[in-house]
């Protein structure tokens, strides 16, 4: 029906059951002291004298502090539905009827996430619904979860070839939607991330049959990460510098050259 044309929709609905995970410090504290539970509160170790968790040292065969055994069991489950999409088109300047002037192409890479449950394993515990959000809640308490999770992400790249053999320049659209803190009292300072929008600039030019040149820019506005409140910060392993690295850009503007050679 229109050449150049291709569409994929994936609907995927995953369950693990016994997942390796931790049940979490804070979990394994409030369990205790909620239900009293002797295999919840044998894994707390308060220190001698003065009881705390965390004052003193940890040296080890030698520590003076307290602690909390939170290895990694299976236990719980990870459950998580959606749907890919996928669409691309590509066609040249002259099949439109618009002169020579090359080929262009578009392609567009897409996830809407239903929801993304967690469950610690702990009897009475809550089921956390992690899509759209942030905070000590869905990247804390061990889960597996490293980051905000919007309910749709996408991307979107035009790619032009010109007339030059071997030439192709592109500009590329990254979407990140929206996430909420999932602290919804009063006192939360950074409630809410905005939908973000980046744009990435690149050229690459191959030439002799087995050389490729590729330069680019990311981030060509120079959007600054969403700035997390310290006190929202799980833990270093998903926050680092007060944002999400692995979701949004912490470098600003970022300018690339390489070359490749094949033999």
């Amino acid at each position: 029906m229109l050449p150049g044309f291709n569409v994929s929709v994936d609907y995927f609905n995953i369950k693990i059951t016994d997942v390796i995970q931790g049940y979490g410090a804070d979990n394994i504290l409030d369990t205790c002291a909620l239900t009293g539970n002797e295999t919840f509160c044998s894994l707390i170790h308060r220190a001698a004298g003065t009881g705390s968790l965390f004052l003193g040292t940890s040296v080890i065969g030698a520590p003076t502090s307290g602690y909390i055994v939170d290895i990694n069991q299976n236990a719980g489950y990870l459950k998580t539905s959606g749907i890919d999409f996928a669409a691309g088109y590509k066609t040249t300047f002259k099949d439109l009827g618009v002169g020579d002037w090359g080929g262009v192409g578009i392609d567009f890479l897409g996830t809407y996430t239903h929801d993304y449950q967690v469950f610690s394993g702990i009897p009475g515990a809550p089921i956390l619904q992690c899509v759209g959000i942030y905070g000590l809640s869905c990247q804390g308490n061990a889960t597996p979860q490293s980051g905000p999770l919007p309910s749709f992400r996408s991307k979107v790249r035009l790619t032009y070839t010109p007339l030059i053999n071997g030439l192709e320049l592109s500009v590329n659209w990254r979407y990140i939607g929206p996430s909420n803190n999932d602290n919804t009292g009063d006192t939360c300072a950074f409630c809410h991330i905005d939908a973000y929008n980046y744009f990435d600039l690149a050229a690459q030019y191959r030439f002799h049959d087995r050389y490729t040149l590729r330069v680019g820019c990311n981030n060509v506005f120079d959007r600054d990460p969403p700035i997390i409140s310290a006190s929202q910060q799980p833990s270093v392993s998903s926050a680092s510098g007060n944002t999400y690295p692995q979701v949004y850009d912490p470098l600003g503007r970022y300018l690339f050259v390489g070359l490749t050679a094949d033999f």
